[in-house]
């Protein structure tokens, strides 16, 4: 499978935003718990994984 260089940087990028919600690093922006960066977390995790679904789906055509 062949993953174009967007869909590398999409899902490094939401990686990257993941890990910066769960190290607290927008603290700055505002008092966010636990819970609510896990659900920021897990919002970049799951883009990401979409990305990688879908260019697998290009990729099987």
């Amino acid at each position: 499978m062949n993953l174009t260089e967007f869909d590398i940087h999409e899902m490094k990028w939401n990686c990257e935003m993941a890990r910066l919600w769960l190290q607290n690093h927008f603290k700055k922006r505002g008092k966010y718990s636990y819970s609510q960066r896990k659900k920021e977390a897990e919002f970049h995790i799951d883009f990401a994984i979409l990305v990688y679904d879908q260019a697998k789906k290009r990729f099987q055509r």
